[in-house]
């Protein structure tokens, strides 16, 4: 049987979401490391649709030639500056969504954290995504569990919660020592439920 070439990735494509360009930009400049401006701009006119594209044609034919700067305005039209004080106030209010899994809504937190602190050390994300994650969990049994087991990235809630079932421990909610107990985290946790 003959070897198969490697096959190059498919790169997604961009229609004019504005709440895709970080995703998408994110993907694109993976994929195109090591080529030369002019291969980029190839690659990306290629992944551009709808009103992305159409954007693109009404520019002046140098910005359409010049991958430096159809980058740049494109980049002003379709990233979305927020306040980051606005989006910090915005996650007190961060809650799991009922049919979202937990590793979206763990997605969700770590974007937006990021978006809050745009000059933030990696430390300071991970406490903040921490933090937010535990107080928005809708399991509120597995984000004590969480909490108790002095989760320090965002990534260890993930590995515990699918353990932590209440069923499977049906008395454990009810040892649970008190919230006062544990005043860090889990003070702005909320209030635990039974099962």
């Amino acid at each position: 049987m003959p070897a198969r070439a490697p096959t190059t990735p498919k790169l997604d494509t961009f229609q004019g979401e504005t709440a895709r360009w970080p995703s998408f930009m994110f993907q694109f400049r993976l994929f195109s490391r090591g080529m030369n401006d002019a291969q980029r701009l190839k690659h990306l006119l290629g992944c551009l649709r709808g009103k992305a594209i159409d954007f693109v044609i009404a520019r002046p034919q140098p910005v359409r030639r010049d991958y430096h700067q159809l980058l740049r305005v494109l980049d002003q039209r379709y990233r979305v500056q927020e306040d980051p004080t606005l989006v910090r106030r915005g996650l007190w209010h961060l809650q799991q969504e009922l049919t979202e899994s937990i590793d979206d809504f763990a997605d969700r937190v770590g974007i937006q954290v990021r978006q809050a602190y745009p000059t933030g050390d990696d430390h300071l994300i991970q406490n903040e995504s921490v933090d937010h994650f535990l107080r928005g969990c809708t399991d509120r049994a597995a984000a004590l569990m969480a909490n108790l087991n002095r989760i320090g990235t965002l990534q260890e809630p993930l590995t515990l919660l699918p353990v932590w079932v209440p069923t499977e421990f049906p008395n454990a909610l009810l040892q649970v020592p008190s919230a006062r107990t544990f005043p860090s985290r889990l003070s702005r946790i909320g209030p635990l439920t039974t099962v």
